[in-house]
C-alpha cells in the first residue's frame, strides 16, 4: 500500500493511514499508573484511567482486579508486569487490542483466555508479563457480563441442551 507510512493528524495523530482503529485510546506522553500494589488487600481499577508505558502490578497475599476496557495508554507499546505471590490478579483486556503474554507459574497458575480474535496490525500492543508463585492471574478479553447477561446466557445453554436431547 503506498500510503502505509503516511501519518494522519488530529484524533488519530501518529497512526498510519489504513491502520485499524482498535477503539483503545493511546495518548503518548508522561503520566499514568506505574505501580498497582495489593499487600494483604485489594487493588481495583476500572472505568477511565491512564496506564504508563511500563507498569508493575504486585499482589502479595492480596488481589487486583484490573479492567483495561476503558484505559488510556501512554504509549503504543505498553508493558504490564503482574507479580502474584500467594495472591492473584484478574485482568480484562478490550476487544481489538493486540496482547502478547509471557508467563511463569510455580505452585499456582495463570489462565489466559483471549479467544481467537486476531487484531489487525498497526494498533497498540499490550505486553503482559505474568509471574506467579502460589498464586495466579486470569486474563480474558472483553467486558465482564452483567448478572442479567449471565443468566440469559445460562438459559440459552439450557434451552440448547434440551433441544439436543429432544426435550420439549
Amino acid at each position: 500500500m503506498l500510503v502505509a507510512d503516511v501519518l494522519v493528524w488530529g484524533d488519530d495523530a501518529g497512526r498510519p493511514v489504513g491502520a485499524p482503529a482498535s477503539g483503545v485510546v493511546v495518548r503518548p506522553g508522561e503520566g499514568g499508573a506505574r505501580w498497582l500494589i495489593s499487600l494483604m488487600s485489594g487493588c481495583d481499577r476500572k472505568g477511565h484511567w491512564r496506564l504508563a508505558p511500563r507498569a508493575i502490578n504486585v499482589n502479595v497475599m492480596g488481589g487486583s482486579d484490573l479492567d483495561l476496557n476503558d484505559v488510556e495508554l501512554a504509549a503504543e507499546h505498553t508493558e504490564l508486569r503482574v507479580i502474584s505471590i500467594m495472591g492473584g490478579a484478574d485482568i480484562r483486556v478490550p476487544d481489538g487490542l493486540r496482547v502478547e503474554v509471557s508467563n511463569f507459574a510455580l505452585m499456582g497458575g495463570n489462565d489466559v483466555r483471549l479467544g481467537g480474535e486476531r487484531p489487525a496490525p498497526g494498533g497498540p500492543t499490550l505486553h503482559l508479563k505474568l509471574f506467579s508463585i502460589m498464586g495466579g492471574a486470569d486474563v480474558s478479553r472483553g467486558r465482564r457480563l452483567t448478572r442479567e447477561q449471565r443468566r440469559a446466557l445460562k438459559e440459552e445453554r439450557r434451552a440448547a441442551r434440551r433441544l439436543d436431547r429432544g426435550d420439549d
